[in-house]
């Protein structure tokens, strides 16, 4: 894929379906490799920002080649490429650049997840399966009474 050959900042959006091997376990490391694999990039290029798992889905955000990125300035939206990543079977694999309405709700999504999560350390986790909710105990805006 040309644009991540280019190795330009871009943002990668990873889906596991349940027929997917990768959806069983759903682990953070197995998915972003192989989704490294696929897209023929550098590890070390990467950043995970977060992870979250459903009962019928399981998603993935990471970065890739994004030097200009600012953990204290990422509840701020980010104008990036997105490229998405469908894991629909072990042979069925989904690649292509998202539309500029998806792009801004996934990097809109991704500075919503900063703002929840606070100022805790990168992945962010969230696991909506078995009926979890998540909360979110120090999110960036709320305000001290104190």
């Amino acid at each position: 894929m040309d644009i991540v050959k280019e190795r330009k900042a871009l943002r990668v959006l990873v889906i596991l379906y349940p027929q997917s091997p990768l959806y069983a376990d759903s682990k953070m490391n197995t998915i972003r490799r192989q989704a490294l694999t696929e897209l023929n990039a550098i590890g070390a290029d990467a950043r995970t920002l977060f992870l979250a798992t459903w009962p019928h889905r399981t998603i993935m955000v990471f970065d890739l080649c994004n030097g200009n990125y600012d953990f204290a300035q990422a509840h701020h939206p980010e104008d990036l490429p997105v490229v998405a990543i469908h894991f629909q079977t072990n042979e069925k694999v989904k690649i292509g650049i998202v539309s500029q309405q998806k792009k801004c709700e996934i990097n809109n999504d991704v500075a919503r997840y900063h703002k929840l999560h606070g100022y805790g350390a990168l992945p962010m986790v969230e696991d909506h399966r078995n009926g979890n909710v998540p909360t979110y105990m120090n999110p960036r805006d709320m305000v001290s009474t104190a």
